[in-house]
């Protein structure tokens, strides 16, 4: 996915699923030395955040925001990143994101429409989504 999506020097990368870090330890790499380019990254748990902070410290890359967070909740980054890697978290009903006027109970369609709502015009976003996700429609909550 990264070298499909090409980073370049000055790009606004991130993953609002991070988990360990995988996307943004490889965008970090797939850019090379001396390029300046902005890596953000949220996860709603505290110990693979820990871990992927590890991971592009030890790659050299110490400039990066990493928080600790629910992305779906989100949204102060309206329009912010031109590059967008994910791998969302599979099937879980987000009980706790009320923020979403769709009102749509597939963790899945809650994380692509954060994507959406963070990709700057002219933007790129890869997403690993679950085959479901293209053969049933988005589950409604209980009113």
């Amino acid at each position: 996915m990264v070298s499909y999506l090409n980073p370049k020097s000055d790009d606004r990368i991130y993953d609002p699923a991070c988990g360990t870090g995988g996307f943004l330890v490889e965008s970090a790499e797939h850019i090379k030395d001396n390029m300046k380019f902005h890596l953000c990254g949220n996860d709603i748990s505290f110990f693979p955040l820990l871990i992927s902070n590890v991971r592009l410290i030890l790659i050299g890359e110490d400039d990066v925001i990493l928080q600790q967070k629910n992305s779906i909740n989100n949204v102060n980054n309206k329009y912010c990143y031109n590059l967008i890697m994910s791998h969302p978290p599979f099937g879980k009903l987000n009980k706790s994101s009320e923020c979403n006027s769709e009102n749509i109970s597939c963790i899945e369609y809650q994380f692509l429409l954060h994507i959406m709502s963070s990709l700057k015009q002219n933007g790129k976003a890869a997403v690993i989504l679950p085959e479901k996700f293209y053969t049933i429609q988005p589950l409604k909550r209980k009113s």
